[in-house]
């Protein structure tokens, strides 16, 4: 399963530094909506052989441990917002709901998994859905003065033009076996009729694709070890390989397609330059932050929290 870092990640692998600075603000979501929720059920959070432990102690402890921080946290979030409606930038519900529903089906199979990783993690969808916010609302105002010029993006599709288009890719299933001589044994048997897929399931050793029938979808030469991409792309579409050794064991491939390499157009490759090259200019996110807190004027009304005054008159 994955962590919330590699959530955030897989919404915005080039803002890391983004993601592990806004994952602290789960923290405050959850400290902030702790008092609301528990006082509905009972003053009394736990009891301990009998003993109970109050939610004022609860609260209590929670504040001398963690009030500073979290209150930091939420100062900081509140900037971002502002500088988000002050500048025109702040995300609308309608897309920050589009957003979210993308990234639940781009990372987890189904409503089961993503339900099973909240409980993981101990994290409800509203917060997450605050944290896309802040995301987005950083992200534009890290781009607000970036431009991005046609010559600028002609300079660069000429500069990567081979790395923009489809490359060729095949289809293949594959048994894992442990040995030369299982591998021998697995094509006798494929030889004398024996179904592909039925083989995997019961003898591979590969976890990831043995339910699937070797199954591995379509890949790049670079998306395999050598000895695996050389076999499988000197096959035409149901042609089996003979045994192949890699570092992970003996293969047995079967391809099932294939697609040719299809060479980029300008026009089809623009929007995606544009909004690559919008990143690569884009300030940093954590200088940002650090902008918009110098710039924030923070009073403190209970003593013990002076410390997070700035920029007072």
């Amino acid at each position: 399963m994955k962590s919330l870092k590699e959530m955030y990640s897989g919404l915005h692998p080039h803002r890391r530094a983004l993601a592990a600075c806004l994952i602290l603000g789960l923290a405050a979501g959850l400290l902030g909506g702790l008092q609301g929720r528990a006082s509905s059920r009972s003053d009394v959070v736990v009891t301990v052989n009998g003993e109970d432990i109050t939610k004022d102690a609860f609260y209590a402890r929670l504040e001398r441990e963690s009030g500073t921080a979290v209150l930091g946290q939420m100062i900081m979030e509140t900037v971002i917002k502002q500088a988000g409606q002050r500048e025109g930038l702040a995300p609308t519900e309608e897309e920050i709901a589009q957003k979210f529903s993308e990234f639940k089906t781009k990372n987890f199979p189904n409503e089961e998994a993503w339900q099973n990783a909240l409980a993981q993690y101990g994290v409800e969808e509203e917060q997450l859905i605050e944290e896309l916010y802040l995301v987005t609302i950083l992200e534009r105002l890290s781009m607000k003065d970036v431009v991005v010029t046609a010559e600028d993006v002609e300079q660069y599709f000429a500069e990567n033009k081979d790395k923009l288009g489809q490359p060729e890719q095949v289809r293949a299933s594959h048994i894992l076996v442990d040995s030369e001589e299982a591998a021998q044994q697995i094509l006798l048997d494929l030889a004398g009729g024996a179904d592909f897929a039925a083989l995997a399931a019961e003898r591979s050793i590969d976890p990831g694709t043995k339910d699937r029938g070797g199954d591995l979808g379509f890949f790049t030469r670079t998306d395999m070890v050598q000895e695996f991409a050389d076999a499988a792309f000197a096959l035409e579409p149901n042609q089996l390989s003979q045994v192949v050794k890699s570092p992970y064991g003996y293969h047995i491939i079967l391809v099932t397609d294939r697609k040719e390499a299809v060479a980029a157009e300008l026009e089809d490759v623009r929007e995606q330059i544009t909004e690559t090259l919008r990143r690569q200019q884009a300030k940093d996110i954590n200088e940002l932050v650090r902008e918009l807190l110098s710039e924030a004027k923070v009073k403190a009304h209970w003593e013990q929290y002076r410390s997070v005054e700035r920029n007072n008159d």
